[in-house]
């Protein structure tokens, strides 16, 4: 369950991407989060923990660096005792955004999970502060999140296994590097195992946007691809046995295209260009 939002306090954006997004002065996407994060004034924390290899999350520290900041901070958050330290605290505390880079999601659950930084994450989150997860991280963000997954083009009983996020949604499920042929299958599943979230598929170099109000955004090149279990009148995933085909009837896919908007609340899609006149921006 999302962090309550204080009185007086928005709740910030959530930004997921599909991964190998490129780290360069063009990338759209990660331009859209700095300026999410507040730009020239942007006090952005960037936690590596997915992934053993932290050079990524350097890459993108130069990169915010460049094109200018307040500050920016990598955390070296290997172990729970790390995610527990005053300074690591401090610096989640005092920024505006927060970044995790690539990696294993199950990671960041088993390192951060719980400990006093993954709950300072949550309180700024819920007082504005924004929070974006690159590839696989993104899953991290929802409250429910794919930790494994088989590759199918169709939907079988067991190919989907599941650990809690941090739980900064409780509306949607990412999957990145989104394509049909590898993920249709999982994230039928996912979805059909509880029709209140909305799949979302996000494909490579590509990003969604969660804004206040549930409004969810597409950003990039690629649309994401929506799976709407609103409407699903039957599903036997609960009797067949594992390995098994899953029938799912009633179970909607959609397109979310680059500037578009699609309402979690209502389920429709706003075909319409900028229907936010203002993005909210972090404003720490």
């Amino acid at each position: 369950m999302p962090a309550p939002v204080p009185a007086g306090f928005t709740r910030g954006a959530l930004v997921a991407t599909g991964g190998h997004e490129s780290f360069s002065d063009t990338s759209t996407i990660l331009q859209y989060f700095w300026q999410l994060a507040g730009s020239f004034g942007a006090r952005i924390a960037i936690i590596p923990t997915a992934s053993r290899d932290f050079g990524a999350a350097e890459q993108v520290r130069a990169l915010f660096a460049r094109w200018g900041v307040n500050w920016v901070e990598l955390l070296p958050i290997r172990t729970r005792l790390d995610a527990r330290s005053a300074d690591a605290q401090a610096v989640i505390q005092h920024a505006t955004a927060y970044f995790f880079t690539d990696g294993n999601p199950l990671r960041l659950s088993t390192v951060l999970g719980g400990t006093p930084v993954a709950q300072a994450i949550r309180r700024g989150h819920a007082r504005g502060k924004v929070v974006a997860g690159s590839g696989h991280a993104g899953a991290f963000l929802a409250e429910h999140m794919i930790a494994h997954a088989e590759k199918r083009s169709l939907p079988e009983r067991g190919i989907v296994r599941f650990a809690p996020g941090l739980g900064l949604t409780n509306r949607v499920i990412f999957v990145a590097d989104y394509t049909r042929e590898a993920w249709y299958g999982p994230l039928c599943v996912a979805v059909a195992a509880n029709p209140f979230l909305l799949g979302v598929g996000i494909h490579a170099n590509a990003a969604v946007v969660l804004h206040p109000g549930n409004l969810l955004e597409g950003v990039g090149a690629v649309a994401a691809a929506l799976a709407n279990g609103s409407g699903i009148t039957h599903t036997n995933l609960y009797e067949v046995p594992f390995g098994q085909s899953v029938a799912i009837e009633g179970i909607e896919f959609q397109q979310l295209p680059h500037d578009h908007y699609y309402n979690i609340d209502q389920r429709g899609l706003h075909e319409e260009e900028n229907i936010l006149a203002e993005p909210a921006r972090s404003s720490f």
